[in-house]
Parts: C-alpha cells; structure tokens; sequence
C-alpha cells in the first residue's frame, strides 16, 4: 500500500499538473483570441458582426487574463460548499473542501481505512493538505474561466462565420 505521506506528495503533483494545465489552456486562448482579433483589424472589416466577434474576443480574452491574477484566499464560496466532495483524489471535488484537517480526515477514511498514522509527519502533512486544497481551488477557477471564455469565442466564431456567408450587397 502507498505510505501516507507518498500519498500526499502524489496527490499534490497531481493538482500541480491540472493547474498547469488550465494555466496552459487559457493561455493558448489568449494568443489565438488575439491572433483572430489581429487577422480582423488587418482585413480593416467593419461590418457589425465583426464589431461584435471582436469584441466577444476581447471580453474572452479579459478573463481569461484575470484568470491569471493571483488568488490569494483559501476559502471555498458558499455555492461550492453546497456540494459534497466524493473523490478526494479530483481536484473538482478536493477544491470543495473547507479546510486540510477535513480533507486529511476524509482521506485517511477512504484510502487508509482510518488508522491513525504516524503523528510525526502531522505537520508535513498539513501543509501538504493545504497546498492541495488551495491548488485545486485555483485550477477549478481557471477551468471555469476557459469554459466561459470559450463559449464567447464560439459566439464570436460563429459571427464571423455568419458575417462571411451573407451576401455582400
């Protein structure tokens, strides 16, 4: 079986790598929003889809860079604590947590059928709880940044599209 502690820096290599990748996602969003605002303005198109798609862009391209800002509160939002977390191994669900002892508690029960475990690495382990719960909390912002930024790019998208099949009069 996985030591308990092992299982702790795992789980935080884990959420490190979805945080990245979120971090990644919006990023390459970005650089393709302006990309295609850039594609627009040199075509100098005018026409009221345009406008829009640019602007849809644009406002797509604010937040996924305020998506970047760093957040420093460690608390989750009364919506989120509505929910139950039920794998305590997906970021989604960790992020729901309210503080690390919960979550080391919940874990201890599911993956180590509650035995205590060495008092030695309490601390450690805690800071290793904290680290996770606050990582996941990040990375779920940033994935709801990208799905909200991402349907205004469709909607944008789409516009252009619209805007290229009408006939020119």
């Amino acid at each position: 079986m996985i030591d308990y502690i092992s299982f702790f820096e795992k789980q935080l290599e884990r959420v490190n790598y979805w945080l990245s990748y979120a971090e990644t996602k919006n990023a390459a969003m970005i650089a393709l929003n302006v990309a295609i605002c850039a594609a627009l303005i040199s075509m100098s198109l005018s026409d009221r889809l345009y406008v829009i798609a640019m602007v849809g862009l644009l406002v797509s391209t604010i937040i996924l860079m305020v998506s970047f800002f760093p957040f420093l509160a460690n608390k989750a939002s009364k919506k989120e604590k509505a929910k139950i977390a039920e794998n305590y191994i997906f970021f989604g669900d960790i992020a729901l947590i309210d503080n690390a002892k919960d979550y080391i508690s919940n874990v201890n029960t599911c993956y180590f059928n509650g035995q205590k475990q060495n008092s030695e690495s309490d601390k450690l382990v805690l800071d290793f709880a904290n680290e996770i719960i606050y990582n996941s909390r990040l990375a779920c912002r940033k994935f709801v940044a990208f799905k909200w930024a991402l349907g205004i790019d469709v909607l944008a998208v789409a516009c252009i599209v619209i805007q290229f099949l009408l006939p020119i009069t």
